[in-house]
């Protein structure tokens, strides 16, 4: 709620907001970078923050029931368990490299200590009038800054051209830097709006938000290692059979790996991409 002199009291519903010690309203998480998600009517229905310093976690490859490892003190020092026995306990160095835990002869099971998630949804659920960050995870809607400046809250934003990606940040950027690189008229044709997934296996979502801002043709811009990545190829290449039947037109966006894993490193050194018709 807003009160007269523009200032708000209450946040209940916002993911991410709670009321502490039932006096004033803060935020959970970390601290980071506040990412907002909004939609096709710039209504901001979530939050993702990127942590600062994400901790490292162990990953793990059970040979055995109830095998577990865990970091017991930050960055790298680990102590696995089986059926809450310790069998090991030292440090492991941050690497791609696996470490085989054996108990007697046995083998156990294998660890590796990686660098931990960066990125997090914004929830308050469990806390005094919290709100979680809601499920399905929400489609943000990237348009240029300047677009965005005009934008009223609550009006649907049109567009006859959408590039589909992944991540807010990563698309936030993205559209501005598309609509300073590329001349107005190719961008009456390529479109400066993204739609950023919360992952790349949500591309359904997008769907009917698309028919709803009234799109027809959509740049399918995943990471650039769709080609090499098994799991990524696999989304894309049912996203774009799926876009295909459902009467969109369709482009492939393609750029060298070598050059930024995301569409946003591309353009941020001021390369463009091809877009190769698919249908």
């Amino acid at each position: 709620m807003m009160k007269e002199s523009g200032r708000y009291d209450e946040f209940g519903g916002i993911p991410g907001f709670y009321l502490k010690e039932n006096k004033y309203w803060t935020i959970a998480g970390r601290e980071g970078i506040l990412i907002p998600f909004r939609n096709q009517f710039n209504q901001i229905i979530g939050f993702q923050y990127r942590i600062d310093s994400p901790p490292n976690e162990v990953e793990i490859k059970a040979n055995c029931p109830n095998f577990k490892a865990r970091i017991i003190k930050q960055p790298d020092l680990v102590r696995v368990s089986v059926d809450e026995e310790i069998i090991f306990e030292d440090t492991i160095k941050l690497d791609k490299k696996w470490t085989t835990i054996t108990h007697g002869k046995k083998i156990m099971g294998w660890i590796r200590v990686v660098k931990g998630n960066r990125y997090y949804w914004l929830s308050s659920a469990n806390k005094p009038q919290g709100t979680s960050s809601g499920d399905p995870a929400p489609i943000h809607i990237a348009v240029p800054t300047t677009t965005l400046e005009s934008w009223q809250i609550g009006k649907l934003h049109k567009a006859r051209t959408v590039w589909l990606s992944e991540g807010p940040l990563k698309c936030d950027i993205a559209a501005d830097y598309i609509a300073k690189l590329y001349d107005p008229l190719e961008l009456e044709d390529i479109g400066t709006t993204f739609i950023a997934l919360p992952g790349v296996g949500a591309w359904r979502l997008a769907i009917p938000i698309m028919r709803e801002m009234g799109v027809e043709k959509v740049n399918i811009c995943f990471d650039a290692d769709a080609v090499s990545n098994i799991h990524v190829k696999k989304h894309l290449l049912e996203c774009a059979k799926e876009l295909k039947k459902e009467g969109f037109q369709g482009n492939l966006v393609l750029w060298n790996e070598k050059e930024g894993k995301g569409i946003d490193d591309l353009l941020l050194i001021h390369k463009l991409p091809q877009l190769r018709k698919l249908f």
